[in-house]
């Protein structure tokens, strides 16, 4: 009727507790020591502990931020002490349970886990772990931690934008215009250090600096420089401040338009205004100052879709409650308005379909929005298959979910090609693969008779942070810097020292 527990001053022993319990007595031939051993004598144990880390692995590449290291360790008598040891520091003891009754870890198979703070580069994890005798055995483990660079990156017709390593904005391509001979391989652009954003149109582009203000260069046709040239000149070879424009948060140029977005939602667009991109009620003629765009609700990400002419853009402008409006070219259905005439807007319309954007691309007639919960959606111009779910229509103004896209982050559009980048580094591409900007080392377009392919891998790409496209050439930086680059190559747009077409990504030096 008295009951008994394990403790004393050795395991094994039977102790009184002085309560009353009721059945049989307990009998020590009942109690399962599976798993563990009796420490007799542990000064007289000769065999060191073992230790295994189980994660990270040897030689991974992890992001910064805390690691968790974990693993097992093992002892056949008694371990007293666990501890850790990150790049040759001191080492830190690491908790564990040890048994009430004699102080020692003695289970047979035990695991650690605990949190690290490592450094960029090379690491090195030493555990270690004693036993009651003084024995150690211990176990380490290498890797690699990478810092993402923000690169930012973007694409014009037949040129493409990026920094480097110092900041610096390197250019390669041709814009087309005098002053910017082809340029097979990446080289400095001066006067764009410490740039934040980039955004490419068809012969001009945008840089915007940390101050929020913006500079421009290129082509200036159509005013799209954000100022008027000395003599009337057509373009600018020498990047320069776009007057007026403070507190700016992002920029896109597309066609022969650019735009802004300022820190309070403002939209201001300057460059052509063929079919109203203005979005003032005016059409016909350019503006060479930027305006605010009227009838916006405060907005948070903004694009220029290319329409069939460089200077018919459709503008877009994402609110901030994730709706989307649009104005300027409606011909391919840009607008979600149906057969609406005429085929253009001169003011803001709300896409009546589609809601909780938090980005959106275009290409030649369409658009692709990514949703905040990592879906996509489409519409317009579809006779590629750059909108899956579309079929080949020539023009589709009715929104259309995406299939097979999940957990995207960010679109990026080609004439008539679409690139979807994942969460997890992946890009997905679908669409025209005339020049080989789908990536997969073939020109071989769908079959039409068939529904348009769902967006797939880009073989030989992974840990990508940022994507860009235009025309017929592709782009992504991944997540250390580096940058691939595939498809059409006739201007040196590829960037890798030649004017050869690239069926697969190529690696292409950014800072050299």
């Amino acid at each position: 009727g008295e009951g008994w527990r394990l403790g004393g001053t050795a395991p094994g022993t039977l102790v009184r507790t002085g309560a009353t319990v009721l059945g049989a007595p307990l009998s020590l031939a009942r109690i399962s020591l599976e798993g563990r051993v009796p420490v007799l004598d542990p000064t007289e144990d000769g065999d060191l502990p073992s230790v295994a880390i189980a994660s990270p692995e040897e030689d991974s590449l992890l992001p910064i931020g805390t690691l968790s290291v974990s693993g097992t360790l093992g002892d056949h008598r008694s371990l007293v002490s666990v501890a850790y040891s990150l790049n040759g520091a001191p080492p830190v003891e690491v908790p564990f349970a040890a048994d009430p009754g004699t102080g020692f870890l003695t289970d047979l198979a035990a695991t650690f886990d605990f949190g690290v703070e490592p450094v960029p580069g090379r690491n090195t994890v030493v555990v270690t772990a004693r036993d009651a005798a003084g024995n150690e055995g211990s176990s380490s483990v290498e890797f690699a931690v990478v810092v993402p660079r923000e690169v930012p990156l973007a694409a014009g017709a037949h040129f493409a934008l990026a920094t480097d390593a110092s900041g610096g904005v390197r250019h390669w391509g041709s814009t087309g215009v005098y002053g910017f001979p082809i340029l097979t391989a990446p080289t400095l652009l001066p006067g764009l250090e410490g740039a934040v954003a980039l955004a490419g149109g068809f012969q001009h582009g945008l840089a915007l600096l940390p101050d929020g203000t913006v500079r421009s260069w290129g082509a200036n046709w159509f005013g799209q420089l954000g100022y008027a040239l000395e003599g009337q000149a057509a373009y600018g070879t020498v990047p320069a401040p776009v007057p007026g424009l403070e507190g700016i948060v992002a920029i896109a140029a597309g066609g022969h338009n650019s735009m802004a977005l300022r820190a309070d939602g403002a939209v201001f667009v300057w460059g052509s205004n063929g079919k109203g991109q203005m979005g003032n009620g005016s059409e016909g003629g350019f503006a060479t100052t930027p305006s605010v765009v009227q009838g916006l609700p405060p907005c948070r990400a903004i694009a220029v879709g290319t329409g069939p002419r460089t200077e018919w853009c459709t503008l877009f402008a994402v609110a901030e409650n994730g709706d989307v409006w649009g104005w300027g070219d409606d011909g391919n259905g840009e607008l979600c308005r149906g057969n609406t005439s005429p085929r253009h807007s001169l003011l803001p319309v709300q896409n009546p379909f589609v809601s909780g954007v938090a980005s959106i691309a275009c290409g030649y007639g369409f658009a692709i929005a990514v949703r905040e919960d990592g879906t996509v959606a489409g519409w317009g111009r579809a006779g590629q298959g750059q909108i899956p779910g579309a079929w080949w229509q020539g023009s589709h103004s009715v929104v259309v979910q995406v299939p097979g896209a999940a957990g995207i982050v960010q679109a990026a559009c080609g004439w008539e090609s679409t690139l979807l980048l994942r969460e997890d580094g992946v890009v997905l591409a679908c669409g025209g693969n005339k020049y080989g900007q789908l990536g997969n080392g073939t020109t071989i377009e769908a079959d039409r008779s068939q529904p348009p392919p769902l967006p797939v891998p880009v073989p030989g790409l992974g840990g990508v942070a940022r994507i860009a496209s235009a025309f017929y050439t592709a782009y992504a930086v991944g997540e250390d810097g580096s940058l691939r680059c595939w498809g059409l190559n006739s201007s040196g747009q590829v960037g890798d020292g030649t004017q050869e077409n690239r069926l697969d990504p190529a690696s292409v030096l950014l800072d050299q």
